[in-house]
């Protein structure tokens, strides 16, 4: 089952405040600065170190030679070469680690924080974007991010002191050969933002197609028992290999430009070292340098040139974390539209009593629920019943908040349940879906989830409640039996009465059913309502169904239909008022009569008579 990452959120991003105010990357950056700063400097001391005192030493070695030193004089030079180099080689690797270990955290730190952000974002947000493209963001972007962000910001630190340490060194020693050497810098200024804006529209085209590509494999993935039942294998196939094809050569392009990088930039640091030759051997014959100079001139020369090959590279890797970070700050800019209440009653203990008032909840100018007032006391089990499309899953579904309302007010316990703080409000509320998710774990961690380490009374309770004890006498694993991905080895009904012993399991003092048995057959369907009876005893429950008998259990039915209650009362009094209720309690028991089993049973024909309240 999946689980969220604990880093210390007291100084994170999502700790900090408004994400429109607050780059999340420039708060890491500032936290790690100290980092970045130990990484500058050691990358700098072996930037020196090799400019200065291994060329130097060079330059010595060769006028050593040239004079016909000793063998000691030359074996001293050695080692001060190998402590030089050793010395260099020791802080190099300390800026890379540091810059390096920076980077892994402040990605550690993203990802924690894209998660949280991503479980305090409501529905609409995920109905809104594609699950390939999320992922795709909170992987690849990422990761492009850590890139640009490790030994990137040392780099560009030494390429600077390089560049300006180098180009003294070789003013002190000619400086006509200098400016000769130097002289076409502007040109790789060109080709630097030539690559630049290429490589970023690229990259750009690369991920937006990586985003619709994952999606695509995680939807046919997804769905493959529709796909089989279908026989559309051969067609997702064609569609996944037109995308990958898409993919394929949108990452050629930017694989053309970013490989060209490297032999342009170094043809380009190439033509330095001859002009430096060009220029230098006659400054050699005319005694204006010694050869050793000039040996130490053509190293300087391509330390410097190395570094300008590096430009190319770093501003290939910025280009992309630039983007990616582009692409991240979105995702933390989106806010959600359920706003987190702030009454946090610890010590209280909520009793279930319900009230609607006044309630209209509209969608895009639709009215789905228009002026709903009803009161649900304590402990009372009432029933919704309607056509598709009446309003019943929206109802209920503004008790937990997953929605809000558009007017009016849902009050639990004489509070505006959105004056409540969230994780308070839904810990209330028992709530199975019609849709059972479950995660690919074991069955035992699927139903821990609504509470952790019960007691084996109250699992034993929650599995007899949900008659899915009957299930696991046929299972090798019993309770640890894996069941793949959202529950893929259960049927509809088992993976219902799942998600029901995992509520049951919970123990809220809400219950919501959303048409949770609606895959279960009738006999189990009615085992499982005669030992819901017992536990629903002493708390609100709402529950919404097709069928009769499961309707019969609650204590009040309330009908929709377009958003407004029409009827309203117990089930012998409406079959009595030979209106909605009763049309389609007449409908069940002729299907009943036929000896079919209609799990959902929509009233389609036209309603005539109903006593509107």
């Amino acid at each position: 089952m999946p689980t969220v990452a604990s880093p210390d959120y007291e100084h994170s991003v999502a700790a900090a405040g408004s994400f429109l105010e607050r780059n999340p990357l420039a708060k890491y950056l500032w936290k790690y600065k100290h980092y970045y700063l130990v990484s500058l400097i050691a990358s700098l001391i072996a930037a020196v170190i090799s400019l200065l005192v291994t060329t130097y030493l060079v330059e010595k070695a060769i006028i050593y030679i040239g004079e016909g030193r000793s063998i000691s004089a030359l074996g001293q030079l050695a080692s001060l070469l190998l402590l030089a180099g050793l010395i260099q080689s020791v802080f190099g690797w300390s800026g890379r680690w540091f810059g390096s270990t920076a980077s892994r955290e402040i990605e550690y730190y993203l990802r924690a924080d894209l998660t949280k952000h991503f479980l305090n974002l409501d529905q609409s947000f995920f109905l809104k974007n594609r699950t390939g493209d999320l992922m795709s963001r909170a992987m690849n972007d990422l990761q492009a991010i850590r890139d640009m962000i490790g030994p990137i910001a040392s780099a560009m630190g030494r390429m600077i002191i390089v560049l300006i340490v180098g180009f003294l060194v070789l003013l002190t020693m000619n400086v006509r050969l200098a400016i000769f050497s130097l002289a076409y810098l502007p040109l790789i200024g060109i080709v630097i933002a030539f690559f630049e804006v290429r490589v970023e529209h690229r990259f750009n085209a690369v991920q937006e197609q990586l985003s619709i590509l994952t999606d695509a494999a995680q939807e046919s993935m997804s769905g493959v028992r529709a796909v089989k039942a279908y026989a559309r294998e051969e067609s997702e196939i064609s569609a996944f290999a037109s995308q990958n094809e898409e993919m394929r050569k949108r990452a050629m392009s930017l694989a053309t430009y970013q490989a060209a990088l490297w032999p342009v930039f170094i043809v380009l640091g190439m033509g330095t070292t001859l002009i430096a030759l060009f220029f230098g051997t006659p400054a050699v014959i005319n005694g204006e340098l010694t050869s050793g100079q000039l040996v130490r001139f053509i190293l300087v020369l391509g330390i410097i040139s190395w570094d300008l090959m590096m430009i190319g590279w770093v501003i290939s890797i910025m280009q992309l974390g630039l983007v990616a970070n582009k692409r991240i700050t979105e995702l933390f800019r989106q806010l959600p539209s359920i706003a987190d209440g702030d009454i946090n009653l610890e010590n209280h203990n909520p009793t279930g009593n319900i009230k609607f008032k006044d309630v209209s909840v509209v969608f895009d100018e639709a009215v789905v629920l228009d002026k709903i007032d009803l009161e649900i006391p304590l402990g009372q089990t009432v029933a919704i019943a309607g056509k598709t499309g009446s309003g019943k899953t929206t109802l209920v579904n503004l008790l937990p908040r997953m929605i809000d309302v558009t007017r009016g007010a849902v009050e639990i316990d004489g509070i505006d349940v959105r004056k409540y703080k969230l994780n308070v409000l839904r810990e209330m509320i028992g709530f199975v879906p019609q849709e059972a998710y479950l995660f690919s774990d074991s069955i035992i961690n699927n139903l821990e989830y609504g509470q952790s380490d019960p007691t084996r009374e109250n699992v034993s309770t929650a599995l007899n409640v949900s008659r899915l004890s009957k299930d696991l006498e046929q299972l090798d694993n019993k309770l640890d039996t894996l069941i793949g991905e959202r529950g893929a080895s259960l049927s509809g009904g088992q993976k219902q009465r799942a998600a029901l012993a995992r509520t049951v399991l919970k123990n809220a003092p809400i219950l919501v059913l959303d048409d949770s048995l609606s895959h279960v057959d009738t006999n189990t369907e009615e085992e499982i309502l005669a030992e819901l009876k017992t536990y629903m005893s002493g708390r609100t429950t709402l529950l919404i169904a097709h069928r009769t008998s499961t309707l019969r259990t609650a204590d009040t039915i309330v009908m929709l239909r377009n958003g407004k209650i029409v009827e309203l009362g117990p089930h012998n009094k409406l079959v009595a008022a030979n209106g909605p209720y009763a049309q389609l309690y007449k409908e069940q028991l002729a299907v009943e009569a036929l000896g079919v089993d209609l799990d959902q049973l929509e009233l389609d024909t036209p309603i005539d008579g109903s006593k509107t309240i």
